[in-house]
């Protein structure tokens, strides 16, 4: 069965939430043939890419549903996406090794980068939108976003995550085994922050907006961690049931007080990461469940990729955050 792309619109409310399905239903020949892969948002949080089995990229209207670009030409099927700062630029990696970066205007290719061994599982900006990290087989490549070259070469095995800190000094990379390692860009050099030689764990990262805690959970990983990022201790575990949490489908709410988590069977929690550090359902697991996921950049809106048939928009009444 195709997976195709459903926009959840998620707030986190201290009511019980209300779900209503949206109106509007993109016509079916603008969705993708095989399967979706993974979905980015723009910083604005008003386009939402997605990226495909079918080795084409998508562009939709968040606010409409509306497919407003597709992006061809693509060598393979493609594994990761992420948006340039300033949302003019759209990274995308491959499984078939490449890198690619395309002018999200004209839909465009502006540059192909080439130096992997194996399937680009992640990619990330640096804040300030001059350096790309590309991540898969078992190198961080660094790369020149403006000439396209590569800057430096990180070696760590089966890295499946990479995120930059808010002020781009930091690295983090989550790799199979469960280990989370944070690497200096001026130096290099890293440091590991977790290591517990779990076989098929393989973690993703996420930083809090001032750079000063990184989160960490995944597929095959039952709780999601908190870390000091200055001294490297874990400040916080989040134990959870028997589902584990959809790729990537976990960010900082923007005052950076709260987490939201996504989980494969399609449940959405709310984390407060300060003070009780307690967990609030605000919406509960279906016969669903999600796949690829991403958050929005103001943590409201949660695009998951669901096994079924159509395109579907579901808004929940908001109540602030």
């Amino acid at each position: 069965m195709k997976r195709l792309l459903w926009l959840a619109f998620v707030g986190f409310v201290a009511a019980v939430p209300v779900w209503a399905q949206g109106p509007r239903m993109p016509d079916p020949r603008s969705s993708h043939t095989e399967d979706i892969t993974c979905v980015a948002f723009s910083p604005n949080g008003k386009v939402l890419a997605s990226g495909s089995e079918d080795k084409t990229i998508k562009l939709w209207n968040v606010a409409t549903g509306e497919n407003t670009a597709t992006l061809k030409g693509y060598p393979d099927k493609v594994l990761c996406l992420a948006f340039s700062p300033d949302g003019k630029t759209l990274a995308s990696g491959s499984e078939g090794q490449v890198v690619e970066l395309w002018n999200v205007a004209t839909g465009k290719t502006r540059a192909t980068l080439m130096g992997h061994t194996g399937g680009v599982l992640s990619v990330a900006f640096s804040p300030d939108g001059k350096t790309l990290a590309s991540a898969g087989d078992h190198t961080i490549l660094l790369w020149d976003v403006a000439s396209g070259r590569n800057t430096a070469i990180y070696h760590a095995p089966l890295v499946d995550s990479v995120a930059f800190s808010p002020d781009g000094k930091t690295l983090a990379s989550g790799q199979g085994g469960n280990k989370i390692r944070l690497w200096d860009i001026g130096t290099g050099k890293s440091t590991t922050l977790l290591d517990e030689n779990s076989e098929y764990a393989t973690p993703q990262v996420a930083f809090s907006p001032d750079g000063k805690t990184l989160a960490s959970g995944g597929r095959c990983i039952f709780t999601i961690k908190l870390w000091n990022v200055a001294t490297g201790k874990n400040t916080g575990t989040l134990e959870d049931d028997r589902f584990d949490v959809a790729s990537m489908a976990f960010t900082f709410t923007p005052d950076g007080k709260a987490l939201a988590i996504a989980y494969t069977d399609g449940k959405v929690k709310r984390w407060d990461t300060t003070g009780s550090k307690r967990a609030t359902t605000v919406k509960k697991g279906d016969n669903e469940g999600f796949n690829a996921c991403a958050f929005s950049p103001d943590g409201k809106v949660l695009a998951a990729v669901v096994y079924d048939k159509t395109l579907n928009r579901w808004t929940l009444n908001l109540c602030g955050m």
